[in-house]
């Protein structure tokens, strides 16, 4: 998937070919570059959506990873907050 900033959000085959995670590849080597943001698609999708559906840059999905190899972690701290403060502006 191509990211408005020129990144890419892609699937690593070389990990595994039948289920590969989700992985950030960054055009200019930025902060997210190589960080895993599912263990596979699905877990990917879900953790994007539980976080709100943050947005697609490095810098959007960032504080919802608490390292380069947990992906989207959507019971930790900052996407408990995004989440309240998006339900206050709803």
């Amino acid at each position: 998937m191509r990211v408005p900033n020129g990144d890419i959000i892609a699937f690593d085959v070389n990990k595994n070919e039948t289920n590969p995670p989700v992985v950030y590849l960054s055009h200019d080597d930025g902060e997210g570059h190589g960080y895993i943001l599912g263990s596979d698609f699905d877990t990917y999708f879900e953790q994007l959506l539980l976080v709100g559906a943050c947005g697609s840059e490095d810098w959007q999905m960032m504080p919802f990873c608490p390292d380069a190899h947990s992906g989207i972690v959507s019971d930790c701290d900052n996407a408990k907050n995004y989440r309240r403060i998006i339900d206050l502006q709803i």
